[in-house]
């Protein structure tokens, strides 16, 4: 993500730090949930999931 800000690919005003943590949260709670109830969440369902998640940050 720091390559992201670098090349500045993220939105400004973004505090950097949170959104890392944010992204960590994210994919560990995704991968609970594949871990745990692997027919509750597809593979597509997670790349939507990050894409969303990216989306929202990215210009």
């Amino acid at each position: 993500m720091e390559s992201m800000d670098q090349f500045e690919l993220l939105k400004k005003g973004l505090v950097l730090s949170l959104e890392i943590e944010r992204l960590y949260a994210l994919i560990d709670g995704i991968a609970l949930h594949a871990l745990l109830d692997p027919e509750r969440i597809s593979r597509d369902k997670i790349i939507d999931v990050i894409k969303l998640n990216l989306d929202s940050i990215c210009n």
